[in-house]
């Protein structure tokens, strides 16, 4: 009795724990060192490098994104894919995830094609002006069908620049500390029938 109790025990807790675990690793680009003001090919840590070239640069540099926020952001070199896994997801449950996206004037102006995607959802960007424009809020929502879901970057061009990556549930999902206390509610049920 001792060890189901103890096993039923250890997988509330699992569970718990693997209910918050959703979360874009790096997803200000932050955690590789760039030159201020410099443009270094770089695949960002937590990413994927699918194809093509991707820079970290920072927003000190004099042609940078005017609007990002924290020092660095992802550009794209020409033709770029990253992509990473994010797990701990709740499968039917739904999840929005939110970013900075703006075009810079380097290396020099040109329309921009770019998709962003995830779960078969796609939110796509195109801008046909040979004009730069600062970072805004955008947003793509989709429903996990698995507990881990890659999230794609695509982009055609090299003035396309990414900032600031986040992900939240829409549909309410218990946290941890309700699950394990809805588990050890049910372990005292089942030590009562027994008795």
């Amino acid at each position: 009795y001792m060890k189901l109790t103890l096993a039923a025990m250890s997988t509330v807790l699992f569970l718990a724990n693997s209910l918050g675990a959703q979360t874009i690793i790096n997803g200000g680009f932050e955690a590789d060192p760039v030159t201020p003001g410099g443009y270094d090919p770089i695949t960002p840590t937590g990413w994927t490098l699918l194809a093509g070239d991707p820079w970290v640069t920072s927003v000190t540099a004099p042609d940078a994104v005017v609007g990002a926020s924290g020092d660095n952001y992802l550009q794209a070199g020409g033709f770029m894919i990253i992509s990473q896994d994010i797990s701990g997801l709740t499968v039917g449950a739904d999840y929005e995830i939110t970013y900075l996206f703006g075009k810079s004037d380097y290396p020099a102006p040109q329309e921009i094609s770019v998709n962003v995607s995830i779960a078969g959802v796609n939110s796509g960007h195109y801008d046909g002006s040979l004009l730069p424009f600062p970072m805004s809020s955008y947003s793509i929502i989709f429903t996990a069908t698995s507990t881990i879901e890659t999230l794609y970057i695509t982009s055609k061009t090299a003035t396309a620049s990414f900032d600031i990556f986040d992900i939240t549930p829409v549909t309410p999902i218990p946290e941890p500390s309700s699950v394990f206390l809805i588990g050890l509610g049910g372990l005292a049920l089942l030590a009562k029938r027994r008795r």
